[in-house]
């Protein structure tokens, strides 16, 4: 069957808006002298981007930082391990695995600001190690259409030309030329994206809060064909469409807008998405740190936190336990608990939900479960670097990373200089809990790794195009579960990888970085952020938030901890205006005219 392909409905909006040129520019790196901390003791539980983020802070400013890491290596979420240890022979280095996909999305606030601080150990700054994503992404809608996406640096859009008219006519078109929508789809489609990028705060809070995006878009209504766009925000790293409340998608499209009318965040490059260009801890989390620990602070690794004890209104220690069941006392003068919710929350005894009652609301925030597994090849593949399958019953994403490391002779530098390719597989929460396989019509958790495996690659090879060669088993050197998996007899359980869930009313239930306890502090991609989702840019800025708190609370000032505010893009403004109006009403959105959400 030949294949239609399309380039993307986004790269077609951007077209028929662009003017010529693009805006915004890296931003200088920046670090600050160490002062004002006076050796106070801070204890950090949780080395991902959160946790790092709020020693760095605290570090350069005279604070004695002690950080506990659950996990054998730093990162959290974020982390890249050995695939599996010994796999590297002659001097290379063990295969290389990632826990999951890590994109920067081009409207990130506060990353760019925070890698562009920490020294490369080769050279410039670990900011440097981030790329532009390529050419070369396609997403395979059904059997005979795919969907190119360009990621190179767009054109500015020109706000004159920013209307909604033009936008809901551009969506419409899009939609029609991929030919496997109705009508009704198409209009149904099109004033709900426009609807979700022009409602106000108003309804955003009062409405899309309370709502899952595929409520919102009411999805039950339609066709089979048109069910795909219920999937759009599941790429592994989000909440799946059914849970994922509307607002948070629309802080997303908004997200987008910013980013094509006034430019990418700080230090960011301005192409669709940004990865990079090696293994995240041999470029991110090893200089970060090296750099830490020239500033004094201490890493433990193989330490979970598994109590805070709380007294006179204070913390006044945590018990953490090794590997071997070892408890240890941690003593400190503030605290910082920056781990996923799911274990954030047994954390909160009773006398410390009495003290603040935000902190037992924790308990009520969802995870939903993220994952996957690498596959190296004896061959380079003729294949996209990165590629998303909408159409096979798991839904993976694929990610060549060895492609995407150019400056990497992978066969000369990991495993035993046979593995030239290494891809990089994730799955969906759908696919892990209730989405049954073509062989053995299981979902993902209840095959044995060996059936895991083979369903996997019997998808590959069926609904990937010339995936009966690109996969074939003389082309596969080996397959490894990520660190996220572990294999247990016959089935898979996971190991601590799971994502915030951003479901309806959640923020009601998400904490602050800075508590009612006034030595306790939180971070993470579960705490409110401007992105209000579980992301790397989120984290890191609940990092430098809590980092805040803990200045305010030591009576410290000078140099002040950069974060960075979401603001309204220009171009929506008066948008968003005149629907706080018609939600004051109790009317529906303007272009929300295709069967209306519920107020």
């Amino acid at each position: 069957m030949t294949r239609r392909r399309f380039v993307s409905g986004a790269g077609a909006v951007a077209a028929g808006l662009a003017a010529a040129g693009t805006t915004g520019s890296a931003t200088a790196a920046t670090g600050h002298a160490a002062s004002g901390g006076h050796g106070r003791r801070v204890a950090v539980f949780g080395a991902g981007p959160a946790g790092m983020s709020v020693a760095h802070e605290l570090a350069e400013r005279g604070f004695r930082v002690d950080i506990y890491e659950r996990a054998g290596t730093i990162g959290g979420k974020c982390r890249s391990f050995p695939a599996q240890t010994g796999t590297g022979s002659g001097g290379r280095k063990d295969l290389p695995g990632e826990i999951g996909p890590h994109f920067v999305l081009p409207f990130y606030l506060n990353f760019g600001e925070m890698l562009q601080r920490i020294p490369s150990s080769r050279g410039g700054n670990v900011l440097d190690h981030f790329v532009q994503g390529p050419p070369d992404v396609r997403a395979l809608l059904w059997d005979d259409v795919d969907l190119d996406i360009p990621s190179m640096p767009w054109p500015a859009l020109d706000p004159a030309k920013f209307t909604p008219d033009v936008l809901l006519e551009l969506i419409t078109n899009f939609l029609r030329t991929l030919g496997h929508l109705t009508p009704f789809d198409e209009a149904l489609l099109a004033s709900k994206y426009v609807a979700l990028i022009t409602s106000g705060p108003k309804r955003q809070w009062g409405q899309l809060e309370n709502s899952s995006y595929s409520n919102f878009l009411r999805a039950d209504l339609l066709s089979p064909n048109g069910q795909f766009f219920r999937n759009a925000p599941m790429y592994p790293g989000w909440s799946p469409g059914d849970r994922m409340n509307a607002r948070a998608w629309a802080f997303v499209l908004h997200g987008f807008i910013a980013w094509l009318t006034n430019g990418p965040g700080p230090g960011l490059h301005g192409a669709l998405f940004e990865v990079a260009d090696g293994p995240l801890n041999e470029v991110w989390f090893d200089p970060w740190a090296d750099h830490l620990r020239a500033h004094g602070v201490r890493i433990h690794t193989g330490q979970t936190v598994t109590r805070l004890s709380y007294a006179d209104g204070r913390i006044d220690g945590a018990i953490v336990r090794d590997a071997a069941g070892r408890q240890t006392e941690v003593r400190a003068d503030y605290f910082v608990v920056a781990v996923p919710n799911d274990r954030a929350a047994p954390l909160m005894n009773d006398r410390i939900v009495a003290a603040d009652p935000a902190l037992g609301r924790i308990a009520r925030l969802s995870t939903f479960w993220t994952g996957g597994f690498q596959i190296f090849f004896n061959t380079v593949p003729e294949a996209p670097v990165f590629q998303y399958d909408f159409n096979s019953p798991w839904q993976m994403l694929q990610i060549q990373w060895s492609k995407w490391w150019k400056n990497t002779d992978f066969a000369a530098e990991y495993g035993d200089g046979k593995a030239k390719a290494y891809f990089g597989f994730d799955m969906l929460d759908a696919t892990w809990n209730d989405t049954p396989g073509i062989l053995y019509g299981k979902p993902a958790r209840d095959c044995s790794e060996k059936e895991l495996f083979a369903e996997i690659l019997a998808q590959l090879r069926k609904y990937t195009p010339d995936g009966e060669r690109i996969f074939a088993d003389s082309a596969v050197h080996s397959m490894y579960l990520n660190d996220g998996m572990r294999a247990t007899g016959n089935h898979i359980e996971l190991n601590g990888a799971g994502g915030f869930d951003v479901t309806p009313n959640c923020y009601r239930d998400q904490p602050e970085p800075v508590t009612k306890i006034p030595n306790l502090f939180l971070a993470g991609g579960h705490v409110r952020n401007n992105l209000t989702s579980d992301t790397m840019d989120g984290a890191i800025e609940t990092g430098k938030r809590a980092a805040k708190g803990v200045l305010a609370a030591a009576g410290v000032s000078g140099s002040p901890v950069t974060v960075r505010e979401r603001t309204t893009p220009p171009v929506l403004e008066p948008l968003w205006n005149h629907d706080d109006l018609r939600y004051s009403l109790g009317l529906p959105n303007a272009f929300d005219v295709v069967a209306p959400s519920a107020h």
